[in-house]
């Protein structure tokens, strides 16, 4: 996936009839995106972005 700035990388995973797109946004190099044009990319019902939290952690 490129937006004119290189490629964007996103993992593609499926589950019980569903398809979704995982996003890991943390990094500086996945700040901008085109939702919608990866949605369609990607052939996917959902979107899951990851994004940086202060009150939240996960191990």
């Amino acid at each position: 996936m490129t937006n004119g700035q290189g490629p964007k990388n996103f993992i593609k995973m499926h589950g019980t009839g569903n398809s979704f797109v995982i996003i890991d946004s943390r990094s500086a190099n996945n700040l901008d995106w085109n939702y919608r044009q990866i949605a369609d990319q990607g052939s996917c019902d959902q979107v899951i972005i990851i994004t940086m939290s202060n009150a939240a952690n996960c191990f």
